[in-house]
């Protein structure tokens, strides 16, 4: 689901390409991913997790820094919008997240992984510890689901962008890469489409 300041009651399916920006004020960008776990795998931990989003278009000649913040509040994606994580029901900050942001109330402050140095036309990687525990409660059984805000960590307000490529593209759509190890006594791979984002496959 995409969020974006300049539309704040609109909602946006987030299945196509999507921009993430601090362009201007007035003119943000953010996208929810939601991810499901499939599997039905147990006692696992993972280690070495990775997001790589595909980057198509970069308007900047300089460094663009991303993060994934974890969402722990409750949101519909069908409903979600700048304004809202819900009908009726609104977000603690507009857009879930600003750039020094104190305010806890809907997501984790700490970002669970950063993407730094972005190049355009290449998958760029998102990395962390925080992307490893969550990833390890969700095949685990412990949570649901997972839900991250991807929002740019520097130049607010600069006129820098980049668009990356959404869920409905199959060959360079999101992909998370998820290493693990298992008690069970024999070594196990992970299926090829064990995470999903709004029922599509990444």
């Amino acid at each position: 689901a995409g969020l974006h300041s300049a539309a704040a009651t609109t909602t946006f399916p987030g299945t196509g390409n999507f921009e993430v920006t601090e362009y201007f004020t007035g003119d943000y960008k953010h996208e929810i991913i939601r991810v499901i776990d499939n599997t039905g795998l147990s006692g696992v931990t993972v280690s070495g997790a990775t997001l790589g989003l595909y980057c198509v278009d970069n308007n900047s000649t300089t460094t663009q820094d991303f993060a994934l913040q974890k969402i722990t509040a409750t949101v519909n994606m069908a409903q979600a919008t700048w304004n809202e994580r819900s009908s009726g029901n609104s977000w603690a900050v507009a857009g879930c997240f600003t750039q020094g942001q104190s305010n806890a109330t809907d997501v984790v402050i700490s970002p669970r992984a950063v993407l730094t140095d972005l190049t355009t036309f290449s998958t760029r990687t998102f990395a962390g510890a925080g992307l490893d525990s969550d990833l390890t409660d969700l095949l685990n059984g412990t949570i649901s689901e997972l839900l991250y805000l991807v929002v740019r960590t520097d130049g607010l307000n600069d006129f820098n962008f980049a668009e990356f490529r959404g869920v409905n593209n199959t060959t360079e759509g999101p992909v998370f890469t998820v290493p693990y190890t298992t008690s069970a006594p024999a070594p196990q791979t992970p299926p090829a489409d064990f995470h999903r984002h709004e029922g599509q496959r990444i």
